[in-house]
């Protein structure tokens, strides 16, 4: 199942230096720090390519990477282990970048795609800003923050498009649980833990790959799954 992987994401951590100042974050109200060790995000980089795989990776899913010190540790090692056979995305809030920090992880670690969340338009407008400043080789994007906080209650939607999680995009939480997909916040939907398990003996799990099977083909079985309007609605976009 590997194959179906297009994207890898590590959580360094559970810490965003911005969380306490947007309610919409779900780091927001987290008071201890955890991190996701350095030696098992080597030990999944290194099993990862015995399974020869050539996807996207990231460092991030709610957590500020920029503010994580291994970052670019992390980013030169996954290089050198892997050459050019990934790709990286960097999401993030856009606290830390300028346009030298851009070049840089650009000429450093070949970082050609840089996600910018944003929760408001004054953010807004200095990210795309900062985006427009950027050489051709960047590919940005910006991100607007949504209500994935109340997707637990909200009411179902009536969507049979098809999703295909949770291999589009493998999550790795700080706690080594490898969960649904990055809206599942809470990670009640876990497959299994990368301290018990290999990451190879997980994703080849029945239950996982029941799971991907009903999505692919739009059966939203999983409550989450059942509100969650990517798919059904155009994510709301700033004028």
């Amino acid at each position: 199942m590997i194959k179906e992987v297009k994207y890898v994401s590590f959580e360094l951590s559970n810490i965003c230096n911005l969380s306490q100042e947007h309610y919409k974050c779900p780091l927001f109200g987290v008071k201890e720090k955890k991190i996701l060790k350095t030696f098992d995000v080597i030990k999944l980089l290194h099993e990862l390519r015995m399974l020869s795989y050539k996807g996207t990776i990231g460092f991030n899913v709610y957590n500020e990477p920029m503010a994580d010190p291994r970052l670019y540790y992390l980013l030169d090692y996954t290089r050198s282990l892997f050459g050019l056979n990934v790709k990286f995305n960097l999401w993030t809030n856009g606290f830390f970048l300028n346009q030298d920090i851009i070049d840089e992880l650009w000429d450093l670690f070949k970082v050609e795609e840089i996600t910018i969340t944003n929760y408001n338009q004054q953010e807004y407008n200095f990210s795309r800003t900062l985006l427009k400043a950027g050489d051709m080789y960047l590919h940005g994007h910006l991100a607007n923050m949504d209500n994935r906080l109340k997707y637990y209650e909200g009411e179902e939607i009536e969507c049979g498009e098809p999703c295909f999680a949770p291999y589009n995009e493998l999550i790795i939480k700080h706690n080594g649980d490898v969960t649904l997909c990055c809206l599942d916040w809470k990670h009640k939907y876990v497959f299994g833990n990368i301290h018990s398990e290999t990451l190879r003996d997980i994703i080849i799990k029945p239950e996982m790959i029941d799971v991907y099977n009903k999505l692919k083909e739009g059966s939203r079985s999983l409550d989450i799954c059942r509100r969650c309007p990517l798919g059904a609605t155009k994510a709301r976009k700033y004028d």
